[in-house]
């Protein structure tokens, strides 16, 4: 409840900064396995006759997949995201993952048609791909694409992110940064289309977002989860 108020009294969408999302994933912005491996499992000879042919001094590879890793490890802290569940109708999983608060929780619908147009240009929208690590899925050097990229054991989320890295786009320090996020501003009565219930929620619970909503003059559906409809017996 205190993320939905805040979300709409200040007009803001917060983003993570990815690093403080590894606790529950620390696969976040990580790369797959084969790409850099260690010095222990890639033949030192293949190294060499690499450096060789490219007339590179010895030791170069090592140099460059340390400095590679680390590349892609600092983006990270400079990788910010808004995790969005993607689907016709709401999830059980989803609820009992991220809205099993006692007192009640809330879900935000909205849809990429009126999402994406009142966010700014620097903000990517894009589905999460579940793949493998031990398979070579960064085809290129793009620091966004692991961002885009989760373990298979995460498909129940069929997430969509908003992500920006404030490096690479060269965003400049605002009012909405803090040490561990970013707020971005949009229209929350022009994007929102539903605030869902949570069907765990008390009786009251409902009540109380809908007077919030019509406090700060949003016309803004308040409804039921779908899955709390009671079924005919």
């Amino acid at each position: 409840m205190s993320k939905l108020l805040q979300m709409l009294e200040s007009g803001s969408i917060w983003f993570s900064r990815v690093d403080q999302l590894i606790q529950a994933d620390p696969y976040e912005g990580s790369l797959p396995f084969g790409l850099l491996e260690d010095e222990d499992e890639r033949p030192r000879t293949r190294d060499a006759a690499i450096e060789q042919k490219h007339q590179m001094a010895p030791g170069s590879m090592s140099k460059s997949r340390q400095l590679f890793r680390e590349t892609f490890r600092q983006q990270r802290s400079n990788t910010f995201v808004s995790c969005w569940h993607s689907g016709a109708s709401d999830n059980d999983a989803m609820w009992r993952l991220y809205g099993a608060e006692k007192d009640g929780s809330v879900c935000v619908r909205s849809t990429v048609a009126k999402l994406a147009p009142r966010l700014p240009a620097w903000v990517m929208l894009g589905r999460v791909n579940y793949v493998s690590y031990d398979e070579p899925w960064l085809e290129e050097a793009n620091a966004y694409i692991p961002f885009f990229r989760k373990r298979t054991c995460f498909e129940h989320e069929r997430e969509v992110r908003l992500l920006f890295n404030k490096t690479l786009d060269d965003i400049p320090n605002g009012p909405g940064q803090t040490a561990t996020g970013f707020a971005v501003a949009f229209d929350p009565e022009q994007t929102i289309s539903t605030i869902y219930i949570s069907p765990t929620a008390p009786a009251w619970f409902e009540q109380v977002v809908q007077s919030s909503v019509r406090r700060l003059g949003m016309k803004i559906e308040v409804a039921p989860a779908p899955m709390a409809r009671k079924p005919v017996f």
